[in-house]
């Protein structure tokens, strides 16, 4: 069986027969290294993780190039601004027939969003406080959200999936921490560096049943914008 590290043993063998030095182990085959001469082995593996680190620097540089070139083609938009929603989950059919004579604070969750337009493809950031009552806990939620939209006239309308993290605390609150995921549907009126929008937020899984059972059935929280653009 041929030596893995056959290059390192053949330039010993030869410097051995050159140099005119034998000995019992050159006889044999198995030829010492001249002094100063690297451990074959640790050049090898030293060889073999440098050669990894490059691969994996390249990788990294191709993937940051696949995802910076494309925003790049088209012209990037910014806007932040207050976000308003209903706190509790509810379906389209329980929203025309809501009694709003009984709704207080509680009843709804109070934030901001950053959104980031580029072209066909958009982002966003939001965060949300519920403030509770003495028989609900308060609520703190980061929702992360990345999708399509498209423009339509002063109409912008989007679609978009990502995770979120929720903190829930006082009033005997059933779960401190919360993690998931939500499907978020976006439509705006643009008026000028404005956006004013109306937007639903389902709770969802990254599964295609999940996702689908969310535009099937519907059940969410409802909640509008106002954005100004940067």
């Amino acid at each position: 069986m041929r030596s893995p590290n056959l290059r390192c043993d053949e330039n010993v063998q030869l410097h051995v027969k050159i140099s005119g030095v034998g000995s019992v182990e050159a006889a044999a085959g198995v030829a010492q290294p001249p002094a100063g001469t690297p451990a074959c082995g640790k050049a090898s593996k030293s060889n073999f993780f440098n050669k990894e680190k490059k691969i994996m620097r390249r990788i990294v540089f191709a993937l940051l190039l696949c995802m910076i070139v494309p925003l790049g083609a088209f012209a990037l938009d910014l806007y932040v601004g207050p976000d308003i929603y209903y706190a509790s989950f509810v379906r389209p059919d329980d929203v025309v027939a809501m009694d709003t004579a009984g709704l207080n604070l509680a009843d709804f969750a109070f934030g901001g969003e950053a959104r980031l337009l580029a072209g066909p493809f958009w982002g966003s950031a939001m965060g949300l406080y519920a403030p509770g009552d003495v028989n609900l806990p308060h609520h703190i939620d980061i929702l992360l959200d990345a999708g399509l939209g498209l423009s339509l006239g002063p109409v912008h309308a989007g679609i978009g999936i990502g995770p979120n993290f929720g903190l829930e605390f006082g009033n005997n609150a059933a779960q401190l921490l919360r993690t998931g995921a939500n499907l978020r549907v976006t439509g705006d009126i643009v008026l000028g560096p404005v956006l004013v929008g109306l937007n639903w937020v389902s709770e969802v899984q990254f599964t295609r049943s999940s996702i689908a059972d969310a535009f099937m059935n519907p059940y969410g929280k409802l909640g509008v914008s106002v954005l100004f653009g940067l």
